[in-house]
């Protein structure tokens, strides 16, 4: 496989527009490398439809699109539009959709919620990278993508994923042979013989577990020896190490949400410390997650498990934010301590002296009120000084847990700064 960095990095430096188009040639170049390439850009034959490319693989034809542009301008129109193109052509036209930048999750969604699941995405730098790199083939990469769609529903997969698999061309390497008696029938006694036998001479062993950790979850048989596999790395002193930093690798992305499960986290959190950078990083990609689903509470467990995994290590800029984020969950007295929102909540303001909590969270209770207020100005019918007092009264409601705890001072005088502020 050709390396095309050196075409890619001139593109790179050309205005959007013009380096959107040229690294559609580039992919051009890339599909024909790999013998794939059916077709560049045309039109469709009354000319309503421009096609960026048509691809072979396997015997199924693909359309593609391919985009470089800011993930924000990526609005689902143009996703609903390519689905169009594929859902106009003859039933069982497939679609890939490449984009440079990650997408974002809604984007994702809205392809797995169509009526006809019929594309595959492969985006973000991490993913792309590779492909012009020539480290990775994209007519096998985007059928295992298929392959994982047709069976999983997982319309995007990690490059990583990919490379970590064996492929049959190289079953019999050391990594092929315990990886197929990791997901075999065969008991564990068989696992523990050949992973024991080929350790050492496995390349990156702690990486390759924690990749596959979200696809070999989903086999309740095999959790024994992936937890075999798991204590047979943190029994060797540097790959413990590497196991908790590639755990932490993955939480630092867009794939953290495939990490968010107790096993997994519980298993690695102590084998290692995360620099505060790292820690930071996964809160700046999780806290948006949380305060998109707040109120569904499975969904606050997930981003709680992962937030937990990092708290400790964090600057005391996001501890603030945490504090400020959770908030509403310490204060909720309906829900209960045993769940992961609720215990990460209590740990975050167990860090804080009660006196000093209301001061911390003001910023939250500063953007409550300005939601409030603007709701009710939309909304009510009262007259301005009724909508004041209920919005503070309700903001008092909402956070008197830590109102009681602080006791702070000139309470009201406060809330009615923040009301004329908002």
């Amino acid at each position: 496989m050709k390396n095309f960095t050196t075409k890619f990095e001139k593109i790179s430096k050309y205005a959007p527009r013009r380096r959107g188009l040229l690294f559609e040639r580039l992919f051009y170049e890339i599909f024909e490398d790999h013998g794939i390439l059916l077709e560049r850009s045309f039109k469709s034959k009354d000319g309503s439809q421009q096609i960026d490319g048509a691809v072979e693989i396997n015997h199924r034809i693909f359309i593609v699109e391919i985009k470089w542009e800011e993930s924000k301008t990526l609005a689902a129109s143009k996703l609903y539009s390519f689905l169009g193109k594929i859902n106009s052509k003859i039933d069982g036209t497939l679609g890939i959709f490449i984009s440079y930048n990650e997408l974002e999750q809604n984007f994702l969604d809205s392809v797995r919620g169509g009526i006809k699941q019929n594309c595959i995405i492969i985006h973000g730098e991490e993913d792309i990278i590779p492909i012009i790199q020539g480290e990775v083939s994209i007519a096998d990469y985007a059928w295992y993508i298929y392959q994982q769609a047709s069976t999983r529903n997982r319309i995007s997969v990690p490059v990583s994923e990919f490379k970590s698999i064996p492929k049959k061309s190289l079953i019999n390497d050391k990594w092929g042979e315990v990886y197929e008696a990791l997901i075999s029938e065969k008991n564990i006694g068989d696992f523990e013989l050949k992973l024991n036998a080929n350790y050492d001479q496995i390349d990156n062993l702690p990486e390759k577990a924690i990749i596959l950790y979200p696809i070999l979850q989903e086999k309740p048989k095999i959790l024994s020896k992936f937890d075999y596999l798991l204590d047979t790395i943190i029994n060797h002193k540097n790959d413990k190490r590497k196991l908790h930093e590639s755990l932490a690798n993955m939480l630092a992305t867009s794939h953290w949400i495939k990490y968010a499960d107790e096993y997994i986290l519980d298993k690695i959190k102590k084998l290692s410390k995360l620099t505060t950078e790292a820690a930071d990083k996964t809160a700046i990609n999780v806290l948006p997650y949380l305060k998109e689903k707040e109120g569904q509470w499975e969904e606050e467990n997930k981003a709680s498990l992962v937030l937990d995994f990092v708290y400790d290590h964090l600057s005391n800029e996001y501890k603030g934010k945490l504090a400020c984020a959770y908030a509403t969950i310490y204060c909720d007295r309906s829900r209960k301590d045993k769940f992961p929102q609720k215990r990460l909540a209590n740990k975050i303001f167990s860090n804080i002296d009660a006196k000093n909590r209301w001061n911390t969270i003001k910023d939250e209770v500063a953007d409550q009120i300005e939601q409030y207020k603007a709701d009710e100005i939309v909304f009510s019918d009262s007259s301005k000084k009724e909508t004041k007092k209920y919005v503070i009264r309700r903001i008092k409601s909402k956070f008197e847990r830590i109102i009681e705890e602080s006791k702070s001072r000139n309470l009201n005088l406060q809330l009615e700064e923040m009301y004329e502020q908002a």
